[in-house]
């Protein structure tokens, strides 16, 4: 456990980086300690051949006043967890850029396989140790994203989007269900197709109940971003939300919370839980998670 004051790091600039990250963070853990989080203050990362700024296994952090343009990957996070970004410029892909880098090899998306994203997020809480969870998430305010639609326009990207999620969390999760706890408030998202965040990548993975919230401020009374999915949608009725591409939904109005229900493991295996909305009458029919590692002390039932 780190007990000395991490302080602020401020001013840092990256860009050119022909390969790995522009700004590497890392290892900043910050777990019940009376120390305030660490800062990072008026941070730049631009044409960076990969990421601009990389974050790995750093928990309770705080990332003021930056900006990041003309990377492979803006803003990543990594086995991460309790952060919160505020006052962000996060840009894809420039004119200006694309024009100095046509003719050349070492232009955005060089490899076919390769995304193009805003940010990159886990889809679970990072337990680096249960008793050490932060639980904490993603925060964003005043943050504004664009030119992350130039798929198959400018670059043969294999994805293009605002937010996607990090495969990472997919192989980590033994339970499928999105509990990385995030919130947006006044945070713009420009996107020519109308894209938030790729929720079909996490339908892919059978994590089907990805919830952004936005906070109201003085533009609106805020509402949710959900997966286009019955189970997130279906108690609150017939246009309550609407469609919007990534597979998602967006529901204004709207403020969700999440709650975890534990049951026995052995003879549970196909309930659902049932939600009823007491003024319009609509029901939801919520299956289970269950756990399954392929372990005897948690797949059968033994004396």
């Amino acid at each position: 456990m780190r007990r000395r004051r991490q302080g602020v790091f401020r001013g840092n600039k990256a860009h050119s980086s022909l390969y790995g990250e522009g700004i590497h963070i890392s290892n900043f853990e910050q777990f019940y300690s009376e120390n305030p989080p660490p800062k990072f203050e008026d941070m730049s990362a631009y044409r960076n051949y990969g990421h601009g700024i990389y974050v790995q296994n750093t928990h309770n952090a705080k990332f003021f006043g930056g900006h990041t343009s003309d990377n492979q990957w803006g803003l990543t996070f990594r086995y991460s967890d309790k952060l919160e970004v505020q006052d962000y410029i996060i840009t894809g892909s420039t004119r200006i850029f694309k024009d100095h880098t046509e003719s050349r090899r070492m232009k955005l998306c060089g490899n076919s396989g390769w995304s193009h994203l805003g940010i990159s997020m886990f889809l679970i809480q990072w337990r680096h140790h249960s008793y050490r969870d932060p639980s904490g998430g993603l925060t964003m305010k005043n943050v504004n994203i664009t030119d992350f639609d130039k798929e198959k326009t400018w670059y043969n990207c294999m994805e293009t989007a605002p937010i996607s999620f990090d495969s990472a969390s997919n192989s980590d999760s033994i339970y499928k269900s999105f509990d990385f706890t995030t919130s947006f408030e006044n945070v713009n998202i420009d996107d020519i197709r109308g894209v938030v965040a790729n929720g079909c990548k996490a339908e892919g993975w059978n994590f089907k109940d990805v919830v952004i919230n936005e906070v109201p401020d003085l533009h609106g009374s805020g509402g949710a971003w959900v997966s286009n999915d019955d189970r997130m949608k279906g108690v609150l009725g017939s246009g309550s939300c609407y469609e919007i591409p990534g597979c998602m939904a967006y529901c204004p109005g709207l403020c969700l919370r999440r709650i975890t229900l534990e049951v026995e493991q052995f003879g549970t295996e196909n309930w659902k839980l049932k939600v009823t909305n007491l003024h319009s009458g609509d029901v939801s029919m919520i299956p289970g998670v269950l756990k399954n590692i392929n372990e005897h002390w948690f797949s059968d039932p033994y004396a």
